[in-house]
């Protein structure tokens, strides 16, 4: 029987796992008993993503626009999202997506919540639960954008704010993950809608 990992983070990783970052995640779902009969887990079959809140030495943070084209929320100001390859971990995916949608290179440093939604249809396979952290950046300098953004801002918590306007689901999200980085939302999920 092979070892089981070290849930701390890779050897020599760090102060970025020092009870800071969330143990993996296993989903079940309840099915209901029958009246007499013992309760019965099946377990979940989920989409899993990231959310990263890029954070520079100044106190700002990343936000981008994501793209009219986009399938969900074209034109939403949002953090770098993405979801996870088959055999990939969290912070692995986190780190790719940055490099992906920026170009920057991020460290996670807190987790800001955790989230469950379905990204289209409410059925299983387009059920995604998320996990989003707060990261930092050596400076805010502009990103190299990706073709699923069109414009970026380096903002403070005034200036997210004023571009977090919108009603729809993802800028309402958006704005209790900025209200969870300012200290002003309760801990516990940030779940979309």
């Amino acid at each position: 029987m092979a070892a089981a990992a070290d849930p701390s983070g890779p050897a020599g990783s760090g102060a970025a796992y020092r009870g800071l970052l969330p143990r993996p995640i296993v989903a079940c779902r309840r099915q209901r008993r029958p009246a007499a009969g013992p309760a019965t887990m099946t377990v979940g079959r989920f989409l899993a993503g990231i959310a990263a809140l890029l954070e520079a030495p100044d106190g700002r943070v990343l936000l981008l626009r994501r793209a009219h084209h986009r399938d969900y929320a074209p034109g939403a100001w949002e953090c770098i999202t993405g979801r996870l390859e088959q055999g990939e971990g969290f912070e692995d995916a986190l780190r790719r997506e940055v490099r992906e949608e920026t170009g920057l290179a991020a460290e996670p440093v807190a987790l800001l919540g955790t989230a469950h939604f379905h990204r289209g249809p409410a059925d299983a396979d387009h059920e995604l639960v998320g996990v989003t952290y707060l990261c930092r950046v050596p400076a805010a300098v502009p990103p190299r954008l990706s073709p699923e953004h069109d414009a970026a801002r380096w903002v403070d918590a005034e200036g997210a704010q004023a571009l977090l306007t919108a009603e729809d689901p993802a800028t309402r999200w958006m704005r209790r993950v900025v209200a969870r980085w300012q200290g002003h939302a309760p801990a516990g999920t940030l779940e979309l809608g």
